[in-house]
């Protein structure tokens, strides 16, 4: 997702990786100041796992603050063969937290109107407001799919 004015608005990847990889990469990418949590600071509010803290755009080649989702079946092969599976977000004043669930894990009430994150476990990423006020580095997204197959077909014809 991205705002209308990337950097300025911010982005957020829910589903991010390349080719073969085997596990999906959560990201925000922001101007200069937010950040996620250390990794000493941020044990016990994500499953996933700490690769870059630091949300500014032009930090490690655009990385943004990163996190390694902890399991093999949310992104490529591994995900194919469980079936597929829901990746969930919730914004809100704390935060931006989002969560995998394979085919088999799916809580009965995210698919209602009426959903109880809370409910849900830890999220594989947490970006918590306290490190990274979403109200200033986040306007309303926009939702993007892309396929880099399509987008690899389109670049070569």
């Amino acid at each position: 997702m991205q705002g209308p004015d990337w950097p300025n608005d911010g982005e957020i990847d829910i589903v991010q990786n390349v080719n073969l990889a085997p596990t999906n990469l959560y990201s925000l990418h922001t101007t200069q100041g937010c950040q996620h949590p250390s990794a000493a600071n941020s044990v016990g509010i994500e499953t996933g796992i700490l690769q870059q803290p630091d949300c500014f755009n032009q930090t490690a080649g655009n990385a943004g603050c990163l996190i390694k989702d902890s399991g093999t079946d949310s992104y490529g092969a591994g995900f194919a063969q469980a079936g597929g599976g829901v990746f969930a977000m919730l914004w809100d004043d704390d935060g931006i937290n989002i969560w995998f669930f394979n085919r088999s894990s799916i809580p009965p009430d995210l698919p209602t109107g009426s959903p109880h994150p809370t409910g849900w476990g830890l999220p594989a990423a947490s970006y918590p407001s306290t490190s990274c006020n979403t109200a200033n580095y986040f306007s309303p997204q926009t939702m993007i799919f892309v396929s880099h197959f399509f987008q690899s077909l389109l670049s070569t014809h």
